[in-house]
Formats: structure tokens, sequence, C-alpha cells
């Protein structure tokens, strides 16, 4: 049996290396569980590509060279037609991360993002009431303004800040004055560093994943630090290190190996089992701030 998983970049910082590390250990438990011989791989393009990875999947499909396809959909609509055609051949497909859900793939294992991103500013607000902080202003940013996903994040994210620090304004909105800053990581930085230079007297910026790194180098680099601050999602060594040095309040770590590895576990259970589960699974995240940022190795993609 062949195993596909396809993610729309390789090599995302973070995001690439830890999925393909989860996805390799779904793997070794499915083929542990099977008298035969399963094969497995990532695919995907190495920076995000749609159409690209549409068409390989699509490809691939018409080469016989999948049983069962895990997916990461960077948005939903571009990939119903390949996604539906598995399905139509008799092919399984599971969504992982992030979800093309008008498609009929049997179901999607990733977080409940609004929840997470709420959490995330609950976590937040309640740092800057505890440690005295006045804070008049704040702001979003994201590597994916259409995504839905990041989305659902900032949505949530406004609500809980603003549960515990009422009154607070905001310099933009989830779909009004912000870009998508993408992931590569030079490109990130000298958007995020230009519009914190832009905009000094924001209290707390939140970003919705790993740019969350490059907004704490710029506070950092500009001597911003303690007047400025910054939550996110996802994390490496570097956001750890900024965690300890207070840039960064909380990032929430959704997993992705063991969404990766959910993928591969999803694919067995069908195949093998013939167990399955439909609709969204939700799969939840660690909030990690300066009171647990010590109690994992984040060098070790499985943790990421």
């Amino acid at each position: 049996m062949n195993f596909i998983l396809s993610i729309q970049g390789t090599a995302i910082a973070i995001f690439g290396d830890a999925m393909d590390s989860g996805w390799k250990r779904g793997m070794a438990e499915a083929d542990a569980r099977y008298d035969g011989s399963i094969a497995g791989r990532v695919v995907g393009p190495p920076q995000t590509d749609i159409p690209a990875q549409v068409a390989e999947i699509d490809a691939l499909l018409d080469a016989g060279e999948v049983d069962c396809l895990a997916f990461q959909a960077h948005e939903g609509g571009p990939y119903i037609d390949v996604i539906n055609k598995a399905m139509d051949q008799g092919i399984p497909v599971f969504g992982v991360n992030s979800d093309s859900p008008d498609s009929k793939r049997i179901s999607f294992h990733a977080l409940d993002e609004y929840s997470a991103g709420k959490l995330a500013g609950k976590i937040t607000g309640e740092w800057a009431i505890a440690n005295g902080k006045d804070w008049k202003t704040a702001a979003l940013m994201t590597g994916s303004v259409e995504g839905s996903w990041a989305q659902g994040r900032m949505t949530g994210f406004v609500e809980g800040l603003n549960a515990a620090l009422p009154g607070l304004e905001w310099a933009n909105t989830s779909t009004e004055n912000i870009e998508s800053q993408g992931w590569d990581p030079a490109t990130s930085y000298a958007m995020a560093e230009a519009w914190v230079l832009g905009h000094p007297d924001v209290d707390i910026i939140f970003h919705t994943d790993q740019g969350v790194t490059n907004v704490a180098k710029a506070i950092s680099d500009n001597g911003l630090s303690g007047d400025m601050y910054t939550s996110g999602f996802n994390i490496d060594p570097a956001t750890a290190d900024y965690i300890r040095s207070g840039e960064i309040i909380v990032t929430m770590v959704q997993g992705f190996s063991n969404q990766g590895a959910r993928g591969a576990q999803a694919c067995a259970d069908f195949l093998i089992d013939g167990n399955y589960e439909v609709g969204h699974v939700i799969m939840d995240p660690v909030a990690v701030t300066s009171d647990n940022v010590d109690s994992v190795d984040w060098t070790d993609p499985k943790n990421l």
C-alpha cells in the first residue's frame, strides 16, 4: 500500500521538518500493524504553491500511486476537485492541519483555530494584568490573510484579549490594514520590522504563526523590549529564547508532528482496521509561556 501526505511547503521553517517527522513516526506505527508492506512519503512544493501541490496530487492519482491520501490545504477551495477525484476512485482522504471542508474528505485532524486563538488572547491579557501593563493598542499579523485557520486564530485572539482588557484599541483587523507575510524568514522579518518601526506605540502584536519569532526579533533588534510584546503560534529554539527573554508572552504549539502522524494513523485505521472518524477531530494545542518553556526539548522536530 502507498500512503501519501501532501503539504503546502516541505521547506517551510518549523512546519516542513515537523510534519515529515510526524508522518514517518505514524508510518512506522502503521507498518508495524500490517502484515504486508506500506510505503509512505511526504510530497509538496518547497514553498506554498497551490497549483503545483494540486497538480502533483493529481499526477500521483493518475499514476495509481496512492492508496490513501492525507492532505494539508493552504486554502480550502482549490483542493476540492482533486480530493473528490481521489474519493470517487475509492481512495480514502483525510485532512490534517488545515482543511478543505467542502470536499468529500472523510475527516480533518487539527486545532479548533478559534478556540486556540481565544486562549492565546486570554493568556496574554491575564499576563498584562498580572504584570501591571497599561496597554492601549494592539495589532494583528499573519503569514496568510486568506487562510481560514489564520482568520479563526485572529478572531479568537481579539475576543480573548478584549475580554481581559476591554477598551483596547486595534491598529488593524483580520481583513483591513493587514497583509500576508508568507513563510520565508527574511521576507517575514523585513515586513514585521517595517511594521513595528512604523507603529512604535503599539503595545501587543498577535501573529498567527511562526512569524511571531520575527516580530520578537524586530522588537529586540530595535530596542523596544519591555515596551512592545508579541504572542503567537508555533515554536522552534529561537522562539523559545524570545519567550525566556520576555518579548513573547505565549505561543500556541499546535503539534505539527502529531498532525503528520495522525494522517498516517487515519490511513492505517481505515485500510487495516476499517475504523474511521468523520468531521473535525480536534487536537488540542499546548500554550508555552515562561512558566513551562524549559520543560521540552524544542530542537526535536517531534515536539514542534
